[in-house]
């Protein structure tokens, strides 16, 4: 499924990120996405979701001069409209990095 904003614009996602030196001595950057209960229409794809953050709140989630408990508070399920349609398995390998990835299998044919 290709789940978007019904406008076609950035869905900010809430994650997280690290820095840090593994036993090999080697620098390592590593990232999470924060998944939460599912939107509402979006509850027959999968029992989980990415965490959106509204975008009158990214500053909160980023700067790390607020309280931890204020950006906590983020954490929960999408609340806002969200479109999506079937996609085909050619986004199943990273190989793959097209717009077909995120074609429509009813588009396919045409």
């Amino acid at each position: 499924y290709y789940i978007h904003h019904p406008d076609n614009t950035i869905l900010p996602m809430a994650g997280l990120w690290d820095q840090w030196t593994n036993k090999e001595q080697k620098d390592c950057l590593t990232f999470t996405i924060i998944t939460t209960e599912p939107a509402v229409q979006i509850r027959h794809i999968h029992n989980r979701m990415p965490v959106i953050i509204d975008y009158d709140h990214i500053d909160l989630w980023i700067n790390t001069d607020y309280k931890q408990e204020e950006a906590l508070g983020l954490l929960k399920s999408y609340t806002n409209y969200l479109k999506y349609y079937r996609v085909s398995t050619f986004v199943n390998s990273p190989a793959n990095n097209s717009q077909k990835c995120i074609q429509s299998i009813e588009m396919e044919g045409s």
